[in-house]
């Protein structure tokens, strides 16, 4: 009965910020960004939570889910892993500090991702973007922090070899379809390199450069078969 408390109260709250925008005309354009903009601005009482502003794209997901769903849209989600641990484990944290430290313009969403990808982090993890931040900020590793006291950051090591590949595409010239004479098909060039131990901003240069050199050399021997 509490928790279905909470949750209309926190609809009702939501309600109220759009309420505005709930009328029986058509509105004017740039109205919403005006009233997303203005409300953002303001220092709020949010129920059960100590932050005091939202995001405007935080107002206009609200404004969607009422005209989609009504109010009920608006009552948080039950959680669909309640009763569970929800604690990140410490080598994840740290993997994900490291990860903010080595790029500070990395987002939340881009360090879920790699580690999803990392072979040491549990496949099971379920970590979403906005937890991530919420964690990342609590250790002071926001995007503004550490781009403000950013150290160089030359090199890394992986233990094994085989442990990292980086590769990047780029497209290439049109040449001769062979299955259809008389036309052409776009090739694609594909580039991956395995590193154990190399600098941070070396692998990506390398990529693009052998991209480049395989797509010039592509472009002459195309230019052979043509003339």
């Amino acid at each position: 009965m509490a928790c279905r408390w909470k949750r209309t109260e926190i609809a009702l709250f939501r309600c109220s910020l759009i309420s505005p925008l709930l009328v029986d005309r058509p509105l004017e354009k740039g109205e919403i960004c005006s009233h997303l903009e203005a409300v953002a601005d303001q220092s709020l009482c949010i129920p059960f939570s100590e932050r005091h502003t939202l995001h405007p794209d935080t107002i206009s997901r609200y404004l969607f889910r009422y005209r989609k769903g009504g109010f009920e849209a608006l009552k948080p989600r039950p959680r669909s892993d309640a009763g569970k641990s929800r604690r990140l484990p410490e080598a994840a944290i740290q993997k994900a500090i490291a990860l903010r430290e080595e790029v500070p313009s990395r987002s939340a969403t881009t360090i879920v991702q790699i580690l999803r990808r990392d072979p040491v982090v549990s496949h099971d993890l379920v970590l979403f973007p906005y937890t991530l931040r919420r964690i990342l900020n609590e250790w002071g590793k926001s995007r503004e922090k550490v781009a403000a006291g950013s150290k160089a950051f030359c090199c890394f090591e992986r233990e094994e070899a085989n442990a990292l590949w980086q590769g990047d595409m780029l497209y290439g010239p049109y040449l001769p379809d062979v299955e259809k004479p008389g036309k052409y098909r776009r090739t694609a060039l594909f580039c991956l390199i395995g590193k154990t131990y190399e600098h941070t901003k070396g692998i990506p240069r390398q990529i693009n450069l052998v991209c480049t050199h395989a797509l010039m050399a592509g472009c002459a021997q195309e230019k052979q078969v043509l003339d």
